[in-house]
């Protein structure tokens, strides 16, 4: 689109998020939302990527900074790539390897996110969810293992 003013031209692009599916023993690694949308629901670590990053560095940067979690971006397996429900978004899945609860280091509240959880199989019907997106790549990861 150009401006009939000035010219410029001006793009209305979906925003890029990351998203981890991060396995830990036999469930998916959850946070809980402290920030809206969807505030005090569970999802997966994720955010925005930033100006020059590649998706696989957002998703580590992401999942440090909502879980204290530390991977490598070599060690993201691409998922899919998908447009969020609302069009302003285009949400990037990456699969990190698994990790054992016992590598998981403490937890720090912190301002977008009040609390971290294992998922497990049986327990991802009656969680609270906050993206249908999370749910069916949770269920995906759970129905590989099958």
């Amino acid at each position: 689109r150009t401006c009939p003013n000035c010219q410029n031209a001006s793009f209305l692009n979906p925003l890029p998020v990351a998203v981890v599916v991060q396995p830990v023993d036999e469930g998916v690694l959850f946070i809980q939302r402290a920030i809206e949308p969807q505030f005090g629901k569970w999802a997966l670590p994720g955010g925005y990527i930033d100006m020059g990053e590649s998706w696989q560095i957002a998703a580590a940067r992401e999942m440090w900074e909502e879980t204290g979690v530390r991977i490598a971006p070599s060690s993201l397996e691409l998922l899919g790539v998908h447009s969020g429900n609302d069009g302003r978004t285009l949400i990037v899945v990456g699969r990190s390897m698994p990790l054992a609860n016992t590598d998981l280091p403490p937890f720090k509240t912190l301002p977008e996110v009040s609390q971290r959880r294992i998922v497990r199989a049986h327990e991802l019907a009656a969680a609270d969810i906050a993206f249908p997106l999370h749910r069916q790549m949770a269920q995906a990861h759970f129905a590989a293992l099958a």
